[in-house]
């Protein structure tokens, strides 16, 4: 738990608070994680806001406890606690002598060491890893391949409600209690699994500018963001181990 808070707290400073795991009663405000999905008034959006902010939980490392000085804060991990579970499940198997790994927990996908070869002396092959096309159902948007490192996407085609033609997602912008909008899915490559969904999360509320920006200013990771305009934008290398599959967008 430490090791998680210790990594939303620096994607958090680093995203100018973009990333922020104190949207907890945001979320369940606009019915996430209930039955009674809604678009609630302006007032309670910012009676709910007094809670949000990371200052409002603070982490002592020397004791490994934490606490929160807010009583409306409520954290939610939602937005890379997935991801630390498939950097564990991918250390476990790596301690158990395993050479080619993949960890796929429902579209967070992490690759040890490639595809095994087509026989026992060929080389190892990149894993090839798709990207679902957020607009449409089943389909494929991108391929990326890696032989070792973390895939992750966030994205607004999951949990996510109409009203009144808009569509809201579960990725809560914690400056102004709404959901992010004009980035449709962010797909990141790190070296870990947990970093990446951090990153990703954080990209699709900064928006698509801001969010590759954000992207590049890690070393080591990589990025292609979606828009809702159906732009697809990448980072320099991810450009070059990314299949883009709809050249018309």
């Amino acid at each position: 738990m430490l090791e998680v808070l210790l990594l939303a707290r620096e994607i958090h400073q680093k995203s100018d608070g973009a990333f922020d795991i104190t949207v907890g009663g945001l979320l369940r405000l606009w019915g996430f994680g209930t039955e009674d999905l809604r678009v609630p008034s302006q007032g309670e959006i910012d009676s709910a806001m007094h809670g949000v902010g990371m200052q409002y939980v603070v982490i002592d490392e020397e004791t490994s406890t934490v606490r929160t000085t807010h009583p409306a804060t409520q954290v939610d991990l939602g937005g890379i606690a997935k991801g630390y579970i498939v950097d564990k499940a991918v250390q476990l198997l790596q301690d158990s002598g395993a050479k080619h790994i993949l960890v796929d927990a429902g579209g967070d996908v992490r690759v040890y060491g490639g595809r095994p070869g087509e026989s026992r002396f060929a080389p190892a092959r990149p894993a090839r890893i798709g990207v679902q096309d957020p607009r449409a159902a089943g389909g494929l948007v991108a391929i990326v391949s890696t032989m070792d490192g973390a895939v992750l996407t966030s994205g607004d085609y999951e949990r996510f409600f109409f009203a009144n033609g808009v569509r809201y997602s579960h990725i809560m912008d914690p400056r102004s209690g709404y959901p992010s909008q004009g980035v449709s899915s962010v797909t990141v490559v790190a070296h870990s699994a947990a970093l990446a969904d951090g990153i990703a999360t954080a990209a699709m509320v900064l928006g698509a500018e801001e969010g590759l920006a954000f992207i590049n200013s890690w070393a080591g990771v990589e990025g292609m963001l979606i828009t809702e305009d159906e732009d697809v934008l990448l980072s320099a290398a991810m450009a070059e181990i990314t299949e883009v599959l709809r050249t018309d967008r």
